[in-house]
């Protein structure tokens, strides 16, 4: 039994050990020689002798080349793509860089201010200390000689006794600061 395929082309059956073309575009098409109308007889016998040589119709051939000139403008789009990612890439790089940079500046700024604002705080703190001892200091005198040494205040006065050698004993006065019933500093008189 025989087997045939129809002509892409005209309808007709091509039988089994007539000549065909094949097209290896995506169309696919199987045809007469007569139908295609493009490759005479020594084109037939060259494809059959060279097995790598491949036919293409009219129709492949031209949408092939609208193919390679898409793929020529694809590849063209993707090296402008690739081009500006880079470009981008490195502007990002160099925008974070400089934004680091200038956090670090403003917390070494922010650091260095608020150093100076807690040293400032600070000595503030200690002028009214030392305001308040001194003025308690003479408000404890006044008081010491009006009730005696036993005066309840915020700056309490006290008694410390040190040995001074065999000769006898040297009184100090001192004066502690209190905030809230907490002493926060000492200071002798």
């Amino acid at each position: 039994m025989s087997t045939s395929v129809q002509c892409s082309v005209c309808s007709a059956a091509i039988k089994e050990g007539n000549e065909k073309i094949y097209c290896f575009g995506p169309c696919g098409k199987i045809m007469h020689p007569k139908c295609c109308g493009e490759i005479n007889i020594d084109g037939i016998k060259a494809m059959q002798t060279n097995r790598g040589l491949k036919y293409f119709c009219h129709d492949c051939r031209k949408s092939q080349c609208d193919y390679n000139n898409v793929l020529g403008i694809c590849n063209s789009i993707l090296t402008k793509v690739n081009e500006t990612e880079k470009m981008m890439k490195k502007e990002i790089t160099e925008q974070i860089r400089e934004y680091t940079k200038t956090a670090n500046e403003a917390n070494e700024k922010g650091f260095v201010l608020l150093k100076d604002y807690i040293m400032s705080e600070n000595k503030k703190l200690e002028d009214k200390l030392s305001a308040k001892t001194n003025t308690s200091g003479r408000n404890r005198k006044e008081e010491t000689s009006l009730s005696g040494p036993s005066g309840n205040t915020r700056s309490q006065s006290k008694q410390k006794t040190a040995k001074a050698g065999e000769t006898g004993s040297v009184t100090q006065n001192y004066a502690e600061v209190l905030i809230n019933g907490r002493k926060v500093a000492t200071h002798n008189r």
